[in-house]
């Protein structure tokens, strides 16, 4: 009652046209820049959790004292349809790759040896320490470099193993040593938290994910709660447009993104989505400035057009290669900066994203 309450005090009309965006990314997605004058219309719209893990209640205004990529995004729209409300979800979290969102598969083991098979992952029988392949059940590259579950005192949530056709059979776990390196496998020190019907029969399909926000949850929450509040029901509950800035995280994984995480990515997303959701997709990080890096860009980039290759009438790719370096921030030009260059990439998606 809360939501719709606080939802139709900000004049939200049932009278008007309704659009209902999802906004999905990290860092570029999730920040806040402060201190840039502008005037949201008054028909757009932002949910107020989703960001950082947070749970939300309502829709509310867009605020004249902040600023994002996607509520720029959002309001370019709105300013352009007056006769149209827009509503806007943005999940994301900083330093979060999407397979905190769809997990990786392995097979489980529950057997006490020197480490698991190929794509198996084991708890030791005391329960210190886990051990997994760097490659999952099907063979694709899951911890390239220094990558790990988490680093001790770095963590936002516990590490999880779930049940992959049952999660609610699971084992919760903080990360408590670094990674470290036995022959063929990796293994980390760990402290259990919870358990629930664990463990499941050796060879079990199981999903692992490592220790940042459970972004599979906040989107299913949030995105729920989200058209609870528009009092959307049955068909009704489908975006009209989803935005997904690629997480940068997964750069070096472009082969994993396209072969596994995209498509569970949208058949997480699947029950909001219909044949008119309109997909729209960024090339991250066009300004990198190590020439070494651009030739893995480079190849994460091949991976994102022929992603939206696949169907060109549902999915659209916008290049941001044309703006000034002086719009990214960072020793690296990761970011984007806050403020005017906030509202100008915002406002370059949602006109770039547009079929004609």
């Amino acid at each position: 009652m809360r939501a719709q309450a606080d939802l139709n005090d900000e004049g939200i009309s049932a009278e008007r046209g309704k659009k209902i965006i999802l906004a999905y990314s990290q860092s570029n997605f999730a920040k806040i820049g402060n201190n840039f004058p502008w005037c949201p219309p008054s028909n757009a719209h932002l949910w107020d959790g989703g960001v950082r893990g947070l749970d939300g209640t309502a829709f509310r205004a867009l605020s004249a004292d902040s600023i994002s990529v996607p509520a720029a995004a959002v309001a370019s729209l709105a300013e352009k349809n007056p006769e149209i409300d827009y509503h806007l979800v943005i999940c994301a979290t900083g330093g979060t790759g999407v397979r905190a969102a769809v997990g990786m598969d392995y097979l489980w083991n529950g057997c006490a040896a020197e480490g698991p098979e190929a794509g198996g992952v084991q708890i030791s029988d005391a329960a210190d320490k886990i051990f997994y392949s760097p490659r999952d059940k099907e063979g694709w590259l899951r911890f390239r470099g220094a990558t790990s579950l988490g680093m001790p005192l770095k963590r936002i949530r516990p590490a999880r193993l779930e049940v992959a056709d049952d999660p609610s059979r699971t084992i919760v776990f903080e990360v408590t040593g670094p990674r470290e390196q036995s022959g063929a496998w990796f293994s980390q020190e760990i402290s259990v938290v919870s358990s629930t019907a664990w463990p499941p029969p050796d060879g079990t399909v199981v999903r692992l994910y490592p220790a940042q926000d459970w972004l599979r949850r906040v989107i299913r929450g949030n995105v729920e709660t989200a058209f609870d509040a528009l009092g959307r029901v049955g068909e009704q509950r489908v975006f009209d447009e989803i935005w997904i800035w690629p997480t940068e995280s997964d750069v070096s994984y472009h082969d994993s993104y396209e072969g596994r995480d995209h498509p569970e990515l949208l058949r997480l997303l699947s029950p909001w989505t219909g044949e008119h959701t309109q997909f729209t997709y960024t090339l991250p990080w066009p300004h990198h400035p190590v020439a070494q890096v651009h030739k893995t860009l480079a190849k994460w980039w091949e991976a994102l057009r022929r992603i939206v290759a696949e169907k060109p009438a549902q999915r659209a790719l916008v290049s941001f290669d044309d703006t000034p370096v002086e719009y990214w921030c960072d020793s690296n030009n990761v970011h984007v900066a806050s403020g005017m260059p906030q509202w100008r990439l915002g406002s370059l998606m949602a006109e770039r994203s547009r079929k004609t």
